[in-house]
């Protein structure tokens, strides 16, 4: 059975759903603050993002990524979709970190926990809050893989409806990871960006002092099998999962397995375009594009993404991907990787995602014929 993709809608660092002349553009939405570089949604939303929440009163004591979750999914058209044969699939890697770097912060200083400190600080609320805020009925489950977990959301949608469990999926990945420990957690292990050129990430440069951005992002994608009215089709999943070889480092042998089911998925071995996971790490970035030029040889065509415009969103970033793939493809517009643009007309896309643990997933986008 084919899987089809009929909505996107998200939050980020870019705006709402992230128009193509915004994506298109060389400027890039990264700050410093406190001598890290980061990626917030722009001020104007976030002034619309809290009228949303002073509105929203339900969602007050859940933390910030559940938020930006069903401020993205608030976009999406539901009115032709069945509440009870739609399940919600809910990917975040770190999970809520602002409400429980908050509530830990309380305990420390009182020895006692808030009333709320439970059912906001646990990852298993995030699909429920969301599937009762969009009136979502079926099922709602919230996972993480790190970095690769909206891909494991695609994965679960893909079984659920094969299996004819129901009708439509929402595929969620929302971050926001922008917090005092998180951010340190990133600087400990020397993957955080330190660059104080024009682009302080920049994939696939090799500059020593290269790194990552930690971006925040809400993406909710609408999904089912049923060809009619959809963006695109996904015709191809591969997956896989490697034994790290230190806390960070990854061979991209689980890239390479996970490109090559993708590609045996779809029964196609080239693509037009590649948008990779490459968050700006030095050894990460090598580590796939090594995988990469393994996978497709002479025939590697043009790659790249838009980390250094908005940022790494962590368990959101596959859906960002998607999100300027579905751009690429039907808008045909041209995007900067930073400096060399992306022109070449693009029918399908192959997106990767891998995070901490190893796991990585590939999925291939294709154009949906007699659109």
């Amino acid at each position: 059975m084919g899987l089809f993709i009929h909505q996107i809608a998200s939050v980020s660092p870019v705006g709402l759903s992230s128009p193509g002349s915004a994506l298109s553009s060389r400027h890039h939405f990264l700050i410093q603050e406190n001598g890290n570089w980061l990626a917030r949604i722009p001020a104007d939303l976030e002034v619309e993002f809290q009228s949303f929440l002073k509105r929203e009163k339900s969602l007050r004591h859940f933390d910030r990524l559940v938020q930006l979750a069903c401020f993205a999914g608030r976009q999406l058209d539901l009115s032709s979709v069945n509440p009870q044969k739609t399940a919600v699939f809910f990917g975040s890697s770190r999970g809520p970190t602002n409400n429980w770097e908050n509530h830990f912060k309380h305990f420390l200083a009182h020895e006692s926990c808030l009333s709320q400190a439970s059912p906001s600080t646990t990852l298993g609320s995030s699909a429920s809050v969301l599937s009762h805020f969009l009136g979502i009925e079926g099922p709602a489950s919230d996972h993480s893989t790190t970095c690769s977990s909206f891909g494991t959301g695609l994965l679960h949608a893909k079984a659920w409806l094969d299996a004819g469990m129901i009708e439509q999926a929402l595929v969620v990945g929302s971050e926001s990871p922008l917090t005092e420990f998180t951010m340190a957690q990133m600087k400990s292990m020397g993957i955080s960006a330190e660059n104080q050129d024009n682009y302080p990430c920049e994939p696939f440069s090799g500059k020593s002092n290269g790194g990552m951005v930690l971006g925040e992002a809400g993406v909710v994608c609408l999904l089912s099998n049923n060809p009619e009215n959809a963006l695109a089709k996904i015709s191809g999943l591969g997956w896989a999962s490697e034994k790290i070889p230190s806390k960070t480092g990854l061979s991209g042998e689980s890239l390479k397995q996970a490109m090559r089911m993708a590609l045996e998925d779809a029964k196609q071995d080239q693509v037009d375009l590649i948008i990779p996971h490459a968050p700006g790490t030095v050894k990460g970035d090598i580590a796939e594009k090594q995988a990469m030029e393994e996978v497709f040889g002479a025939a590697l065509p043009e790659y790249g993404n838009l980390k250094w415009k908005y940022g790494h969103s962590l368990g959101a970033s596959m859906g960002q991907s998607i999100e300027l793939g579905l751009a690429k493809m039907n808008l045909d517009f041209s995007f900067h990787s930073p400096h060399s643009p992306l022109t070449m007309p693009c029918k399908n896309v192959l997106i990767n995602a891998v995070g901490f643990g190893g796991n990585a997933i590939s999925m291939l986008m294709t154009e949906v014929r007699g659109k």
